[in-house]
């Protein structure tokens, strides 16, 4: 891929920063834009960081600034509170709308695996409407639905639940009857800065393609399925744990990751198991 100027909205972010690494690597300008710009000692080198705020008064000029003489504009935001559902809709016309009047050629909006399934998630209602915001634009748009994050179970395994009571009784929480298809950051990451490339980019990997340059949709899932009590086992013994795994049933969130459209198995395009990712990351 030529080099190209990639503008990473949410640049300060989990999957941002991966995204602002990987795009670095490849050659790319990449800009990091955040409500604040991190610290240096926070900062990846070579990148570009910018402040801007996509639901303040002064968005459209910030985010003109931002997007200024750039090719890609690549929205990462996330987040499942109120003010963030905010950015997630208010934001992205603003980002939509800056983009268009900055000439911008392509959007690449990150979002979740088969999220139009998930309506009885308040959060993924949050971000189909935010993917229609880009769909209804005027810039060419390629939607990244990834599958959940290796990063995702370490915070619902080690975080504390009901006050602390499944904690102290020795249990390491997980859904009941989840199937899901976790992918590494690092895996996403490339799969968006190869959506970067043009509407009709092709992907280095197996990927579910769907609708047209413009206006597409591309789903990218890890390299194997696990359900939920597997995951929670591997958890615990990487971290030298003793905790039990305890499945609970959890409104919205359990049946979305038991019906099976967590996963994407006609997806395989992430490389990082969930295994290798443990090894890498795990406090043992």
């Amino acid at each position: 891929m030529a080099e190209r100027t990639v503008v990473v909205v949410g640049g300060t972010g989990l999957a941002g920063r991966a995204v602002v690494e990987e795009a670095l690597r490849r050659g790319h300008r990449v800009r990091a834009v955040s409500r604040h710009v991190p610290p240096a000692a926070r900062q990846v080198l070579g990148a570009e960081y910018v402040a801007a705020d996509a639901v303040a008064g002064d968005a459209p000029a910030r985010l003109g600034a931002a997007f200024a003489g750039a090719d890609v504009v690549v929205d990462t935001v996330n987040g499942e509170t109120p003010a963030a559902a905010k950015v997630l809709t208010a934001g992205a016309a603003s980002i939509a709308l800056a983009a268009r009047d900055a000439g911008v050629g392509l959007a690449v909006v990150l979002s979740i695996v088969n999220v139009d399934r998930g309506g009885a998630v308040g959060y993924y209602r949050t971000k189909v409407a935010q993917e229609r915001v880009y769909q209804a634009g005027a810039v060419p748009t390629t939607l990244l639905r990834a599958a959940q994050f290796h990063d995702f179970f370490d915070r619902f395994f080690g975080r504390p639940t009901l006050g602390g009571a499944l904690s102290r009784l020795g249990t390491v929480p997980y859904l009941r009857g989840a199937r899901l298809q976790p992918i590494d950051v690092t895996d996403v990451a490339r799969a968006v800065v190869d959506a970067c490339a043009a509407p009709d980019a092709p992907l280095d990997g197996p990927v579910r393609d769907e609708g047209e340059p413009g206006r597409r949709t591309v789903t990218v899932a890890g390299p194997e399925e696990l359900d939920g009590r597997d995951l929670a086992r591997r958890w615990a013994a990487a971290h030298g744990s003793r905790r039990v795994p305890l499945g609970l049933p959890v409104p919205g969130y359990g049946a979305f990751f038991a019906s099976g459209d967590a996963t994407a198995p006609d997806a395989r395009y992430g490389r990082v198991t969930y295994d290798e990712w443990l090894a890498r990351t795990a406090r043992a």
